[in-house]
């Protein structure tokens, strides 16, 4: 795993809020791994693809909304979109100035409830991301006053929508200096190895723990199994590979690191939502 880079946003002088509207005409489809220290709300209104929040992969369609908390390590949400005219309504917050408010005020204490679930991100799905997502459209036409407060009805109304599901993401900073150091080779050794079986008594070795400790340090800083984890790389590869090549889907399985051909259907179906050739036809329509 590359080491996330802090994203810095300019200071705003009349607003609490940073703003951002992206078109698909405007955005490089680069690979920029970062995080930053805050809060971020981001809608797509349209189109399917793939994030990458944490260590974990997932998949969206019919457009994405989600709400990071501060410091999660993300990519892009253009750079593994799928569909055609990307489009992207992006909103940046600081806890200390919207706290400041709601401590002042218990009517607030869904918007504190809220961000406190979003400490490990959330999406939301179905007809209200898109209902939600209107109202963020809205406040990107508004004045500073207005949008202020039609911001924090919208962050009222993401805490009652019964369609959210948490991400599962972890903070960059949380873990030591030492422990992300650990990470980031252990990430290494799985995108160099990721086509050969590896197992967590090789990999603990390496880092020169026992293979209990490894499995102990490894579950406690990502949430997840290195098993997962290795999956979760190798399912990510098996993407990109049946989007952008003709290779037989059965050979994809195999060159991507998994023993047999039902494991990788079962596996990729787990983590997508569909089974490989579903993804592949999507994906060429």
């Amino acid at each position: 795993m590359k080491k996330p880079k802090l994203q810095t946003l300019p200071l705003q002088i009349d607003s609490v809020l940073h703003l951002t509207h992206n078109y698909e005409k405007e955005v490089i489809y680069d690979d920029y791994w970062h995080f930053h220290s805050e809060f971020e709300i981001a809608y797509i209104p349209r189109g399917k693809g793939r994030r990458f929040i944490g260590n974990k992969i997932s998949h969206y369609e019919d457009g994405d909304l989600v709400l990071l908390g501060p410091k999660i390590p993300h990519n892009t949400f253009y750079y593994a979109y799928e569909s055609l005219d990307y489009e992207e309504f992006v909103i940046q917050f600081e806890l200390e100035h919207i706290s400041q408010i709601c401590n002042c005020f218990p009517e607030f204490h869904k918007i504190n409830k809220l961000l406190k679930n979003s400490t490990k991100g959330l999406f939301f799905s179905g007809v209200e991301k898109h209902k939600l997502g209107k109202q963020i459209q809205r406040i990107f036409k508004m004045e500073p006053y207005d949008r202020l407060i039609n911001f924090f009805n919208l962050l009222n109304n993401m805490y009652d929508t019964q369609l959210s599901s948490s991400l599962e993401a972890v903070s960059y900073l949380k873990t030591s200096k030492t422990d992300s150091k650990r990470l980031r080779q252990v990430y290494s050794l799985i995108n160099n190895n990721y086509k050969e079986p590896v197992n967590t008594n090789e990999v603990a070795t390496e880092l020169g723990l026992t293979e209990s400790s490894f499995c102990r340090f490894f579950k406690k800083n990502t949430g997840k199994t290195f098993k997962q984890a290795l999956i979760e790389v190798r399912v990510n590869e098996a993407c990109s590979l049946l989007a952008n090549t003709n290779m037989q889907i059965g050979h994809i399985g195999l060159e991507t690191g998994f023993s047999n051909v039902p494991l990788f259907n079962k596996m990729f179906k787990k983590l997508m939502g569909e089974n490989p050739s579903n993804y592949r036809e999507r994906f060429k329509k």
